[in-house]
């Protein structure tokens, strides 16, 4: 029978369809529908009904008035979703058990496949582990990208353009905790990935965040800030705008100091024109040394004129010269030495007063192919010196260093005491790399997936959040 459908002046406001028991997609499968001016929200529910299908897709996307009435009698899924449409600028994909609803595509000639960017769609839909309801307003992010998006009413998200790579996605929820998980992604080729959510046993109440503003909270607050944010040029515009969801541990037989999150940290770094949702895992400061983990996403500053985003951009290549991600990026693309670096092995960390031949080593050596294009293995023993000739020490990383030499002598912080004998006010930028396994893998775009797989001494380890980009800066 033949399939009519007709416009109508009508709010709609769509929603996932969930089924209880996901069947692997049949679009062959016929099945007979009847509906008599239906929104399409209501359609996608009969055709999961009758199929136990799973839909999934942004209410944002569809049209809200339009209305549909079609009959069909033993027609396939495939038929009716292809006539169903039709003129609403939406087609659909089948990925996994799933039938997602996206734009439709752009009809403009697609480029040769060599030129073409290797992108992908993420999708998914968010629920309660328990009661099964979708959960709005989870943030889900890729970690240290700018990639992310919020789930809407219906728990749907979607997170476009993302580059073939491995990454580690954060589904973040103020009832209902943190979760994270790995992917990659070696194809073009969209894909689904739901997540269930369980809400967090108890939530802090007013008093006791309150309870946290007194005399000790401030002092290790102080501490935790200049450590985490850092010390660099870019520190004194960088500011944590909720320190109240910071809860602090200090033990004093052992000088240590730790810190937690109770919720995102949110971070303006006015230096470099972009705001950071911070997740934070680990925080330690214990004898001078710190060490911290945890999962930033990105997003842009507007500047508020022309002047204000041309020194960001200044500002952006300044931090990124001579990084750590900078290195990498020119150790995947075996530009190491005319990007300014030069390389020594060392089976030693340096103490005040030794003075050890360095060995140089050939870049190439350290790294070999990794299981996909977009990735590749660092390996090397003992300790490896990163030299970044075309930029010198800055004076404030300096004026630390005799400070910290001063206080801790040789044997508590050999590498700086080292630096000051040899004249720092003069020295390029010099940091160390040790790995903690055999073989490390990193991303060719310049970053290591294990943050703990990697510990930094020197220069690097002095540049802390304030000096942070994103994986998809280019300078």
């Amino acid at each position: 029978m033949k399939v009519f459908i007709r416009l109508v002046i009508s709010s709609v406001v769509l929603f996932c369809v969930l089924s209880s028991a996901a069947a692997q997609v049949d679009l062959d499968r016929k099945i007979s529908l009847s509906v008599n001016e239906a929104r399409l929200d209501s359609v996608f529910h009969l055709i999961s009904e009758e199929t136990s299908f799973f839909f999934a897709y942004n209410a944002d996307l569809i049209p809200e008035d339009q209305l549909f009435t079609l009959y069909e009698k033993d027609k396939s899924v495939k038929y009716i979703l292809n006539n169903l449409l039709i003129g609403t600028s939406l087609e659909y994909k089948v990925i996994e058990n799933q039938i997602i609803i996206i734009p439709e595509s752009s009809t403009t000639v697609a480029p040769p496949i060599e030129d073409r960017p290797s992108h992908v769609s993420v999708f998914g839909v968010i629920r309660d582990v328990v009661s099964g309801e979708p959960v709005e307003g989870v943030n889900v992010f890729l970690s240290r990208t700018m990639l992310g998006d919020a789930t809407d009413p219906n728990g749907f998200y979607s997170i476009r353009n993302v580059p073939l790579g491995t990454y580690e996605i954060i589904f973040s929820h103020v009832g209902f905790g943190i979760k994270s998980q790995f992917v990659r992604i070696t194809e073009e080729e969209d894909f689904v990935l739901n997540i269930d959510l369980k809400k967090l046993a108890r939530q802090l109440d007013e008093v006791e965040i309150l309870s946290r503003y007194d005399k000790d909270w401030e002092r290790n607050y102080r501490l935790f800030e200049r450590e985490f944010i850092g010390s660099s040029p870019s520190s004194s515009r960088c500011y944590i705008l909720n320190p109240e969801v910071l809860e602090f541990n200090f033990d004093k037989e052992l000088n240590l100091l730790k810190a937690c999150a109770d919720d995102v940290l949110i971070i303006e770094n006015q230096a470099l024109g972009y705001s950071i949702s911070y997740v934070l895992e680990l925080f330690e400061h214990e004898d001078g040394k710190t060490r911290f983990v945890g999962k930033p996403k990105f997003i842009p500053l507007q500047p508020d004129t022309p002047s204000e985003l041309r020194r960001w951009r200044k500002a952006r290549l300044k931090s990124y010269s001579g990084s750590m991600a900078h290195f990498l990026r020119s150790l995947s693309e075996n530009r190491v030495q005319k990007e300014g670096f030069k390389l020594y092995g060392l089976d030693y960390l340096p103490v005040s007063g030794e003075r050890r031949e360095r060995l140089s080593v050939n870049s190439q050596q350290l790294i070999n192919d990794g299981d996909f294009f977009f990735e590749r293995k660092l390996s090397f023993s003992d300790y490896l010196q990163v030299v970044y000739t075309r930029e010198n020490e800055n004076p404030a990383y300096v004026e630390e260093v005799a400070l910290l030499a001063q206080r801790e002598k040789s044997d508590v912080s050999p590498i700086l005491n080292q630096q000051l004998m040899n004249g720092a006010l003069s020295k390029p930028q010099t940091s160390y790399m040790k790995l903690n396994t055999p073989e490390v893998s990193i991303d060719i775009r310049g970053f290591i997936y294990d943050q703990l797989a990697v510990t930094t001494y020197g220069y690097w380890s002095w540049e802390r959040i304030a000096e942070a980009l994103p994986f998809e800066y280019e300078p």
